[in-house]
Parts: structure tokens; C-alpha cells; sequence
């Protein structure tokens, strides 16, 4: 068919917008039309890829700023396209009317008005063939079965006995209707089949695709609503009850005894165990398998078949298994070396342990020693080592009053001195028969000391530095003459 663009405005009642004059022959997708080519808009994809279209018009559903061919503003643009595709479809031979010669027609059958029986077909007894209904070449219609008005079966369909198909049903070429369902059961060791002896009911306007099956019950019918659509290549089983206007897409299968409710979608390859109820308008990802049942509304995902945010967070958790493996690998190695070291500190532990005992003992020897103290006390070491140098005998040493010295005590007869001005001439009185008295004094002691009546009586001995404390060590007369220190 040819049309100028404005006759097809008109089929399609669109307001044009452009140049009617150009001639339209076909319909086809926005990237390869041709300048007699027909396309359309359906989304923000299309609108950017029709700027750079060749097309001879497009269908859209708004008007869209600087495209350079006509276009055809609609209010649905798919129903519109529908049409279009309608205008321009091939044109076919149309079935002959009538019944082929080498169809064979069993008795009681009841053919309508207006069918066309193709070659080859073969109608067992007492079916019926309603008006307007194609049955093509090398298709199969059972004992008692019934296909309503304006049908079309097309090449090499079978459908059984006892089923039903009801008005404006379309069955595409090779597709099976009514066969014995997948049923055994296992007796005297073999499996033995189950009567089937149900039927199908196909109801109006239900499309069904190439190469299905669709399986009678075991009693009752399996039921398929009206209006669904059925791809290619599915397979529903026994006593499965599918609601209206569902869509069960390419390679879907319904094992035995579900129930679909309506306005179920059934994505490719998924598929439904038995006995299982799916509710309204649940809609099914592709490659899903449904296990149980489903309240209406849900949209589910995956194997088994859950809440479609919920498979698409575990899908997400599963493409990451591998670095989180990596992960876990790399820390159990870290977890391995730390537990190595746990190990090894523990064992050190041990050993400290040991060592600490060890050392305690050795320093219980170094508190008798003159070396323990030069370590843990050295004022008190510093002291000890001029008493053991100076005194001879049973002398007494006298150490002043001292924030540095006050806590020395290294022996019964060292007495720290509280007032200086008063002390060293009260010890000399006291120990006059003593010949060796000794006294430490910090430098500003010995100033105050050089103002006693005690001052005669002493010689500086030594200057002695403690902690960074200058100290003298003064002795009496008698003392000093014996030990001649070095001043």
C-alpha cells in the first residue's frame, strides 16, 4: 500500500504537522527508516535518535521542537503504530472459503458459515467449527471438541478431543492442545500412567504462540482466561487455571495444578512448581522459578522466586563474592601471622616471666652491694662511698638537713642535722672522745656554719657534687689528721 502523508493522518486521526505530500509505504523502527518510511516516538530515546532520522514522518504523542520531516501527533502513539502496521502489512492470499478436498471430515460435524478448512486437515467426529474460523493445512481436531467464531489455527495445530477454544482465538503453527498431562505414578516397580480425563478450555480472544503445549486435566479442565497472550515455546500442564489478561512470555512453564490469577506476567524462562497460587497482577522476572504462593501485587525475582528489591540486593552481594573472598583470604593470612605472633609474645611472656624472677633475685644481691646503690640511690650511694672512705673505726658521720639529702640513712650512726648552727658544735661537745666526726653540708650550710663557735674545730675535707647539688664534706681536726684527705 501507498499513502501520502496526510491520507495517513487521516486513517490514523492525527493532527499534521508539516508537509503532507510526501508518500508513505511501510513502517519502520526512527534509525533505519527511509524517506518512505513511517516511524514513531515513543520515548525519550527515540525523540533523540529522530533528530538524525531520514524518515518520511513520525508518530508522536507531543509535537517536538526542530525535527526535519512531518509529523503525526496522536493521543496513544502504540495504538496508532497498531494501525499503521495494520495499513501497510503484507497482502496475502486470503484462505479459501470452504473445505479443502483433501481435508477429511469425520461425521456430525458441525462447520459455520464462512470457515475455511486448508489441506490435509482432519476433523474427527461430532466437533465444531465456528463462523469465520481458519483452520490451515496439516492441522488436527479431535472427537467432540469445539472452536468458536473468527479463530485462526494455524499450520499443523492439534488439538485434542473434548477441548473448547473460544471467539478470536489466534493458535500459532505447531502448537499442541489437550495431550495427556505429565502424570505417574510409581507402581510394581515402573511408573505407571494416570488417566487424564479432563479437558482444556481455551476462552475468547486468548492468543496462543508456536510450538506450546497445553495439557487436558486429570479431571476437570485445565483453563486458560480470556484475553491472555502466550508466547512461543511454553508449557502449561494439567488442571492449571490461568486468569484473563495474562502474558506468559517465551519458554515459561507451569507444572501441574496452579492457579494463575489475573493479569499475571510470567517472564521468559521462568517457571511455577505444582500446586502453587500466584495472585493478581504479580508479575514474575525472567528466569525465576516460584515455589510457593504469591499475594497479588508482588514483583518477584530469582531462584527460588522472592521480592525483587530483596533478589536484586543478593545478586548484588553475589557479584561481589569474589573480591570479598580475595578479602577473606588475605585476612585469614593477616589472622595466621597474628596468631604466630600471639605465639611468640606469649612465649616471650614466659620467658620474662622467667628473666623477672631471675632479676630479682640478682638484685636482692645488689641491695648488699655498693653497686645496687650507685643504680637505684646514687645521693645515697655518693654518701655511703665517702663514709666508707673517711671513717676509721666507730666514727659517727652527721649529714645536714637537705630536700635532696634528707632521706639518707646509711647507717645507725649518720644523723641528718636540722639546725647547722647549732648541731655540729653540740655533736663535737658530745663526741669529744671521738676522734673522727664528720659532716655533709651544702655550700649554703657552710656559710651559715662559718658563723659557729664549731667552725675551728673543722677542716674542709672534700667537695662532692650530688645530682648537681654542691656539698662539702668538713671533718674535725683530730679526724683529719689521720685520713689525709685530698681538698
Amino acid at each position: 500500500m501507498e499513502l501520502t502523508i496526510s491520507e495517513l493522518a487521516q486513517r490514523l486521526s492525527a493532527t499534521l504537522f508539516g508537509d503532507g505530500s510526501g508518500q508513505v509505504t511501510s513502517v519502520g523502527p526512527v534509525k533505519t527508516a527511509d524517506a518512505n518510511t513511517l516511524t514513531f516516538v515513543t520515548d525519550e530515546k527515540h525523540k533523540a535518535l529522530s533528530a538524525n532520522s531520514k524518515a518520511a514522518a513520525v508518530i508522536t504523542g507531543e509535537y517536538i521542537e526542530e525535527l526535519p520531516m512531518p509529523q503525526l501527533i496522536v493521543k496513544d502513539v502504540n495504538v496508532a503504530l497498531i494501525e499503521a502496521l495494520k495499513l501497510f502489512a503484507p497482502e496475502l492470499k486470503p484462505p479459501a472459503e470452504g473445505i479443502d478436498p483433501s481435508a477429511k471430515v469425520g461425521n456430525g460435524v458441525k462447520i459455520a458459515k464462512g470457515v475455511s478448512i486448508g489441506f490435509c486437515v482432519m476433523i474427527d467426529d461430532v466437533a465444531e467449527i465456528g463462523t469465520g474460523s481458519i483452520i490451515a493445512a496439516g492441522c488436527k481436531i479431535g472427537q467432540n471438541s469445539k472452536i468458536g467464531a473468527n479463530c485462526r489455527l494455524d499450520s499443523n495445530v492439534v488439538v485434542y478431543h473434548n477441548c473448547t477454544i473460544g471467539n478470536n482465538v489466534v493458535i500459532q503453527a505447531n502448537t499442541t492442545i489437550g495431550s495427556t498431562g505429565f502424570g505417574y505414578t510409581f507402581i510394581n516397580g515402573a511408573h505407571r500412567l494416570i488417566p487424564h480425563n479432563g479437558s482444556v478450555v481455551i476462552e475468547d480472544f486468548v492468543d496462543i504462540g508456536a510450538n506450546c503445549c497445553i495439557d487436558r486435566a486429570k479431571f476437570g479442565n485445565t483453563i486458560i482466561g480470556a484475553g491472555t497472550k502466550i508466547d512461543n515455546l511454553v508449557q502449561i500442564a494439567h488442571n492449571v487455571v490461568i486468569g484473563k489478561c495474562c502474558l506468559i512470555v517465551s519458554q515459561a512453564g507451569i507444572a501441574g495444578s496452579s492457579k494463575l490469577g489475573d493479569g499475571v506476567v510470567l517472564a521468559g524462562q521462568s517457571g511455577v512448581t505444582d500446586n502453587v497460587e500466584i495472585g493478581n497482577g504479580v508479575i514474575v522476572g525472567g528466569g525465576s522459578g516460584v515455589t510457593h504462593n504469591v499475594a497479588a501485587g508482588q514483583q518477584l525475582f530469582g531462584t527460588p522466586a522472592m521480592e525483587k528489591t530483596e533478589a536484586f540486593r543478593i545478586i548484588g552481594l553475589t557479584r561481589r563474592l569474589p573480591r570479598l573472598a580475595e578479602q577473606i583470604i588475605q585476612m585469614d593470612k593477616k589472622l595466621e601471622k597474628l596468631e604466630a605472633s600471639i605465639s611468640f609474645h606469649s612465649r616471650l611472656k614466659w620467658i620474662a616471666g622467667i628473666t623477672t624472677a631471675a632479676a630479682a633475685v640478682i638484685l636482692m644481691g645488689f641491695f648488699v652491694s655498693p653497686y645496687a646503690r650507685a643504680i637505684f640511690d646514687p645521693h645515697e650511694y655518693e654518701v655511703e662511698k665517702i663514709v666508707n672512705r673517711y671513717q676509721d673505726g666507730n666514727g659517727n658521720f652527721y649529714v645536714s638537713a637537705s630536700s635532696r639529702l634528707e632521706d639518707l640513712h646509711t647507717s645507725k650512726s649518720l644523723f641528718i642535722i636540722v639546725d647547722v648552727t647549732e648541731a655540729p658544735g653540740k655533736i663535737i661537745t658530745d663526741h669529744a672522745r671521738m676522734r673522727d666526726s664528720y659532716f655533709l653540708v651544702s655550700y649554703k650550710d657552710l656559710e651559715k656554719l662559718k658563723k659557729t663557735t664549731a667552725w675551728k674545730q673543722l677542716l674542709l675535707i672534700k667537695e662532692v657534687d650530688v645530682e648537681g647539688q654542691q656539698l662539702v664534706l668538713l671533718g674535725t681536726k683530730a679526724s683529719v689528721n689521720l685520713i689525709k684527705p685530698k681538698v
